[in-house]
């Protein structure tokens, strides 16, 4: 059986959390969102959106084992943030 790892920067291929083709509707302007596995995968995708929407967003990875996922996604956010929210930032558990 082929796996892949915990680590979404060391899967091959990597996977697409962001979508270009998304057109945000400024649904969460205002609004603060903390997510659970923001880190990679659907977590990552979810804390995406909900930038591109207009929230505030935080999120919670493994620590001393996803801090280079972590930073990924906030590099993401950051690219992705809406002008009215806060940035955004990672809570390690």
């Amino acid at each position: 059986m082929d796996t892949q790892p915990e680590k979404e920067h060391l899967m091959d291929p990597t996977p697409r959390a962001t979508a270009q083709e998304y057109k945000p509707s400024d649904k969460l302007v205002g609004k603060f969102a903390l997510v659970t596995g923001g880190d990679s995968g659907i977590g990552r995708a979810v804390c995406h959106c909900f930038s591109l929407e207009g929230a505030s967003v935080a999120f919670t990875y493994v620590k001393g084992h996803e801090e280079k996922d972590a930073n990924d996604t906030l590099e993401m956010l950051r690219n992705a943030k809406h002008e009215g929210a806060k940035d955004s930032f990672a809570v390690p558990a």
